[in-house]
């Protein structure tokens, strides 16, 4: 039990902190006209010269599953929405698997299926991307 505690923790601190991210996407609409949001680094530019514009409002779209306009936002957004909710989800699970099975196991689950995912869902934001 002790060899996994590292990890647990861990991974309950990645899940907290996607966990944040959702909730803060979530209130997105309530809280943009009172201007608490985080602003845009490249509010002015077109999305070919920043793809990560309009992604908070995609995700706040995604989150409402309002996937059309969430699209109309940012055409990238579902890749990096997926990248998030199936870590959300993968930090529950791979935390559950290493405290009922061998810590090995769980740390395998985890490189194979979160390192191909992350890139799967981080290059459209590369410049060599299109």
């Amino acid at each position: 039990m002790r060899n996994n505690s590292s990890y647990t923790i861990i991974n309950y601190l990645i899940a907290g902190l996607i966990g944040l991210i959702f909730l803060y996407v979530y209130c997105y609409p309530w809280l943009n006209p009172m201007g608490l949001t985080i602003p845009s680094g490249c509010h002015d530019l077109p999305l070919a010269f920043c793809k990560s514009r309009g992604l908070t409002r995609g995700f706040a779209q995604m989150i409402r599953f309002n996937y059309e306009d969430a699209i109309a936002f940012n055409p990238y957004c579902w890749r990096i929405f997926s990248f998030f909710l199936f870590q959300f989800i993968a930090r529950i699970s791979l935390t559950i698997i290493a405290k009922r099975t061998k810590p090995l196991f769980a740390y395998s689950l985890d490189l194979i299926f979160s390192i191909p995912h992350f890139a799967y869902s981080m290059i459209v934001l590369t410049p060599f991307y299109d």
